[in-house]
């Protein structure tokens, strides 16, 4: 567990209302297989809602409707997405 240190992977789809994230997904490994045996952490089915709060123009925060601890996330870099006709 080093020192209360872990990563944990979820491979899934998200979507967006409003100032609500929607992430619904499964657990998976580090090379993004997915998990089939139960162990020390988490596996099968990912599921929750955050409430999104902007503190600055690249800093945001995460309120899980089920955690009680936030996460902030911050921008690290720009992308620009130019769609293209099916």
């Amino acid at each position: 567990m080093k020192s209360g240190q872990w990563t944990e992977y979820i491979k899934g789809n998200y979507g967006q209302r409003n100032d609500s994230l929607f992430l619904r997904g499964l657990y998976c490994n580090a090379d993004f297989s997915y998990k089939d045996k139960p162990g020390c952490f988490h596996f099968g089915l990912y599921e929750d809602i955050f409430k999104i709060s902007k503190k600055t123009d690249s800093v945001y925060q995460l309120t899980s409707t089920t955690a009680v601890i936030p996460l902030t996330i911050r921008l690290i870099k720009r992308a620009t997405c130019n769609p293209k006709p099916l």
